[in-house]
């Protein structure tokens, strides 16, 4: 393969690979819709048929959405995409698909339909100009935002016939990912008594009030130094402005690094007691994805797949996010996990979401020439 052969091939091929992004963009696909997910994994079916000429599997999944595979032989190198996104529908009119000076706007371009289509160009590339059939799955779920409980049977089953992983989520600053926080999820809720707030308040107890201290007492729990985070995301109680709450609850992201912080945590969180005894605390909640850390095989790796970003003249690390993935699920098993290498851009999760294209010929390059590297392991 001569060294700029992808690039040249992107190059020819990128109005193509922008409407394929633009098909993918402007089919909304929030993690709680079912029916426009549906829609799209359809759309990703007939996609992968064209540009590959496989014949893409649909994969069943009880109570959601079901997942697309595409594969070439067995075992080898795992690719995990996912389709669902954190927007929810309408937001399409907000901030439409365009694309202007290399960038490319639109609601799940950058996490991460233009990560899938990069994965289906790459694939394009080595079947039909390098005539290699590199034993591959590309496997794209359909609910990573929400945690992947639907897809873990299926990943786990994927990731044990693998021999390494590849994760098309977005690079970070042109950084691939060579480490994530574990994440987990909590909920603390309060149960009190109800009362006119005018007339009897002092035959009320407070949910509200009771939660507000627990939440005080969560808060303590984090150790920035330990990269030990804990962020009340959403509260929500009452039931009217003249009435004693009898019932509200908290829900809680937490980031931990090491298992042992998420024990401390968990500890701590179901240690919080209250003050009002006519008020009952619970917490339920726990760990949905792991710490990722490379092992020493996986630093290995890294170091060669850097040596390749060297020689392209990428100016490019491997580092560790707080962020979580479908990564973090599979790294357990024991397989190298390679994560980041998706699409250049930023604002993920926001209004300002967005793909840069800019350099896309040699991040293809790079792409192309990591995934020849580990189909040797």
């Amino acid at each position: 393969m001569a060294s700029n052969d992808v690039e040249k091939f992107t190059e020819m091929n990128l109005n193509q690979m922008i409407e394929d992004m633009k098909k993918l963009v402007e089919m909304e696909s929030p993690s709680d819709r079912p029916d426009l997910l549906k829609a799209i994994s359809s759309t990703i079916s007939e996609m992968i048929g064209e540009r590959l000429n496989i014949k893409a599997e649909v994969v069943e999944i009880e109570g959601s959405s079901p997942a697309i595979a595409a594969r070439i032989g067995n075992g080898g190198i795992l690719f995990l995409c996912h389709y669902d996104t954190v927007h929810p529908a309408g937001t399409l009119e907000q901030i439409p698909f365009s694309v202007s000076d290399g960038i490319v706007r639109g609601p799940g371009i950058y996490d991460m339909k233009g990560g899938i289509v990069k994965t289906i160009w790459a694939i394009k590339y080595i079947l039909s100009s390098l005539k290699k059939n590199i034993p591959f799955t590309v496997l794209i779920t359909p609910d990573e935002e929400v945690g992947s409980v639907k897809s873990l049977p299926i990943l786990m089953r994927e990731a044990k016939n693998s021999k390494v992983a590849i994760v098309m989520e977005p690079n970070l600053n042109g950084n691939i990912k060579k480490g994530r926080k574990g994440v987990a999820d909590f909920r603390i809720q309060a149960r009190g008594i109800a009362a006119h707030a005018g007339v009897e308040p002092e035959k009320g107890a407070s949910a509200i009030l009771e939660l507000a201290r627990a939440v005080i007492s969560a808060s303590r729990l984090q150790d920035i130094p330990k990269g030990t985070t804990l962020n009340v995301g959403i509260i929500r109680g009452g039931t009217a402005t003249n009435v004693v709450p009898e019932f509200a609850e908290a829900q809680i992201d937490v980031r931990v690094w090491t298992l042992e912080e998420f024990e401390r945590v968990r500890k701590g969180l179901n240690a919080i007691s209250g003050i009002d005894p006519r008020v009952t605390l619970s917490v339920s909640g726990g760990l949905n994805r792991p710490p990722m850390m490379p092992s020493a095989e996986g630093e290995k790796i890294f170091s060669r797949i850097l040596r390749i970003a060297s020689e392209l003249g990428m100016q490019m690390d491997a580092i560790s996010v707080g962020g979580g993935s479908d990564g973090n699920i599979i790294a357990p098993i024991g397989i190298p996990v390679i994560d980041g290498m998706g699409m250049s851009g930023g604002g993920a999760h926001s209004r300002n979401e967005h793909a840069d294209i800019t350099n896309l010929p040699l991040e293809m390059e790079f792409l192309v020439r990591t995934i020849l590297e580990v189909s040797r392991i």
